[in-house]
């Protein structure tokens, strides 16, 4: 069985890092869809099926904290599970997403 992924991040060098880390792994991936924002990745996670999440946090338009928190008033999108990937060293704003989780 194939997992689609979705990677959340506004900048595509990121994506595109993680794509490469992706294909090197021994993990079967299907699909793989790309959001430059929150509000993008919500789009496309009700467009298509998708098992998992990987999103970074500073994004403009909606933020990944914010797309974390709609995606838990979503009755299909809170059972999604989330690894934030991010380069955010802010210590409350970890530790207020581990809290949510």
């Amino acid at each position: 069985m194939a997992f689609n992924l979705i990677i959340v991040d506004d900048s595509s060098t990121t994506r595109n890092i993680i794509k490469r880390v992706l294909k090197m792994t021994d993990v079967p991936i299907g699909e793989i869809f790309e959001a430059v924002n929150g509000k993008d990745g919500l789009e496309k996670m009700k467009a298509h099926w998708v098992d998992l999440v990987l999103a970074d946090l500073n994004m403009p338009e909606m933020n990944g904290q914010e797309m974390i928190e709609a995606m838990s008033t979503d009755e299909m999108l809170s059972r999604l599970p989330v690894v934030v990937v991010s380069s955010e060293g802010n210590q409350t704003v970890l530790d207020s997403l581990a809290k949510k989780a």
